[in-house]
């Protein structure tokens, strides 16, 4: 407790001030710490599921005396988790490089942008009978492209996942003119989220239905990765849902665009 206004006084505000600059910085290292543990654990948790598969399909295929269909089903099943885990360990190689990578900005199309992600995500919109709808206009966005296109690959990615067999998925962009500005949308019909739901899935690992996103392939990695895209560009990620009734993404891209 301070009391009056002499150097002592001044002294023990100093004091104080010292103190609680210490408490917070403590406090700080703590959350992050705890970050670091939890991230760690997930991680751990991500890994352990796919390796003991393949530990086991692996031991079945040693033994020998399987019929082909079995044989067949458990090299299939192998793969596809090897991909999973090749899948996920791209991923934290990009979240981990993005801050510190060279970013390389240029006039990067959107409807381009867009197409190229189509078309690596085209085997995942074809097997779910996914429809895509592209409403782009002719804007370029001043970023950087390969991250750009990372960005709408890991949103449509993470919409087709999202959606019901059959459903639609719709990415569109439209300019500002006032202030030249952009903003772009990723937008499904699918399962949808709760309010306290969105603040939590740009976080690493987390997943809103974890047995779902395990049988898609998911790692909750995707949407965590879209963040750190946007924060490099100083773009704002807006997430809106409800369940049950579909979500939408929307990126804005501040005074970085001009008309192709």
């Amino acid at each position: 407790d301070v009391k009056g206004s002499d150097e002592i006084a001044d002294f023990a505000n100093s004091f104080n001030r010292m103190a609680g600059s210490i408490q917070s910085r403590i406090a700080e290292l703590t959350r992050l710490n705890e970050s670091r543990e939890q991230f760690i654990n997930n991680l751990s948790h991500e890994l352990r599921t796919p390796i003991t598969a393949v530990a086991g399909y692996a031991e079945l295929l040693k033994i020998g005396s399987i019929s082909d269909e079995e044989r067949e089903r458990s090299i299939g099943y192998i793969a596809d988790q090897i991909r999973r885990i090749q899948q996920m360990s791209q991923k934290l190689m990009a979240l981990t490089q993005i801050p510190f990578c060279a970013i390389q900005k240029q006039w990067v199309s959107l409807e381009s942008a867009a197409a190229n992600a189509a078309m690596t995500c085209a085997e995942q919109l074809n097997k779910k009978v996914i429809g895509l709808n592209m409403d782009l206009q002719a804007v370029n966005a001043y970023g950087d492209a390969v991250l750009i296109e990372s960005l709408l690959q890991n949103l449509l990615e993470n919409a087709v996942k999202a959606s019901q067999q059959g459903g639609v998925v719709t990415i569109s962009s439209r300019l500002i003119e006032e202030s030249g500005d952009c903003v772009l949308w990723v937008a499904d019909n699918g399962r949808g989220m709760a309010s306290e739901e969105i603040a939590k899935v740009t976080e690493p690992f987390y997943r809103i239905d974890k047995a779902r996103a395990r049988k898609d392939g998911g790692a909750g990695l995707g949407l965590a990765l879209c963040a750190k895209i946007c924060d490099v560009h100083s773009a704002k990620m807006e997430i809106f849902s409800e369940p049950e009734k579909g979500a939408a993404i929307e990126i804005t891209f501040y005074n970085t665009v001009t008309t192709s």
